[in-house]
């Protein structure tokens, strides 16, 4: 028994040792999720009545447009150093809320950036 036991051991030390100097797989992104220069000019911009507002925000602030509450949720740099708000945006007369992401480029304009898997920009803010 005690022969089997050690068998059984050194067996089970082989197949973990064995297991821990496989490399592991090597994966290719196909989707960039940074770019070395963010092209603004691609985005929609943010409504320059909002950009106030979206300058002076802090987390948990309310602010009304057009038939709608929006409220900022996160606030951060991003990778590429830019100032962004994570914004919930509540319909007034309907129970919906949908999440948007902007961001300020280096000339203090706002601009809502799509989220990386999607690169329809959002229409929220279209006139």
């Amino acid at each position: 028994m005690k022969k089997q036991l050690s068998k059984y051991i050194a067996g089970l030390s082989v197949v973990i040792l064995s297991a821990c100097s496989m490399s592991p797989p090597q994966l290719q992104p196909n989707v960039a999720l940074v770019t070395a220069q963010t092209k603004f000019e691609h985005y929609q911009k943010v409504p320059q009545q909002l950009w106030s507002q979206l300058d002076s925000a802090v987390v948990g602030s309310h602010f009304a447009y057009n038939n709608h509450t929006i409220e900022a949720t996160k606030k951060y740099h991003s990778a590429l150093g830019t100032a962004c708000l994570q914004l919930s945006v509540h319909k007034t007369e309907i129970q919906d809320e949908n999440k948007h992401l902007v961001c300020q480029n280096a000339e203090e304009q706002w601009f809502l950036v799509p989220q990386i898997m999607d690169k329809e920009t959002s229409h929220f803010f279209a006139n």
